[in-house]
């Protein structure tokens, strides 16, 4: 595979797994902070328990009892050992709006792109770190999605110039000019299984249409 030195994990106020990184300290916030990049906002990262399982070389009973921890007190300090391992392999950053707006904005003026505001987040963390080997930045969508969070960042006039542009995506344009269907609310069955079944069913007839 493609040798990696380390992980980089940028992540917005909602930053446990930075807090995890950084500190050791797998710990619940008791709110949940809203942001300009909201895909990322999560407070117990479901994936973290892999990344303990692959930590510890699979060490299932280990892991078992830390995610009891977590699930009991919605804390889990890691031992000093595993956590000086977790650093070996991964860095973090925090990158809150303010840092957001700023990688976005330092993405245009440098480098010409126009990130998405998860993305941003990760070019966040990279202008946070020192870096000694080359990165690479994983792009998480099209900021075409995000039409608030790239105006607050950058401002109307330059959103308006984006999507003026050939950089947006012409299946998104053509949104613009399709009808609104109205919202449609979904009755449970009597079951889970039912109602997965029955919604499954309506789904695809929406998308068919």
């Amino acid at each position: 595979g493609v040798p990696v030195k380390r992980l980089i994990c940028g992540v917005n106020q909602n930053d446990i797994t930075h807090r995890t990184i950084s500190k050791g300290e797998f710990h619940r916030h008791e709110c949940m902070f809203k942001t300009l990049s909201d895909a990322i906002n999560i407070q117990v990262p479901y994936n973290m328990e892999r990344i303990f399982y692959y930590l510890t070389g699979g060490d299932k009973v280990l892991v078992k009892s830390w995610m009891e921890q977590m699930d009991g007190t919605s804390q889990l300090t890691l031992p000093e050992a595993w956590h000086e391992k977790m650093q070996q392999i991964f860095a973090s950053a925090r990158v809150d709006d303010t840092a957001m707006c700023q990688a976005m904005k330092r993405s245009v003026a440098e480098f010409g792109y126009l990130p998405c505001p998860h993305t941003a987040v990760a070019l966040g963390a990279h202008f946070a770190t020192p870096a000694d080997v080359a990165r690479v930045i994983f792009a998480t969508a099209s900021p075409c999605k995000f039409q608030s969070s790239v105006t607050t960042a950058l401002g109307q006039e330059a959103w308006k110039s984006y999507e003026d542009s050939s950089n947006f995506p012409p299946s998104a344009r053509s949104l613009f000019t399709k009808e609104e269907t109205e919202p449609e609310r979904f009755a449970a069955r009597d079951t889970l299984n039912s109602s997965q079944d029955a919604w499954e069913f309506r789904l695809r007839e929406i998308l068919g249409n």
